[in-house]
């Protein structure tokens, strides 16, 4: 999956890892805890 991306793994995940970290004042929005739990599915901890 990771090569229909034009980055990599590490890449992808540091960039939705610091969507989630920029947007954490907000996470009373439903969206937002969406997120995190498929980013969570999808690199782990």
């Amino acid at each position: 999956v990771w090569s229909r991306f034009k980055r990599g793994r590490e890449q992808q995940e540091w960039y939705y890892r610091n969507v989630i970290t920029s947007l954490g004042a907000a996470s009373a929005f439903q969206l937002l805890e969406e997120l995190k739990l498929e980013v969570e599915l999808l690199f782990g901890n």
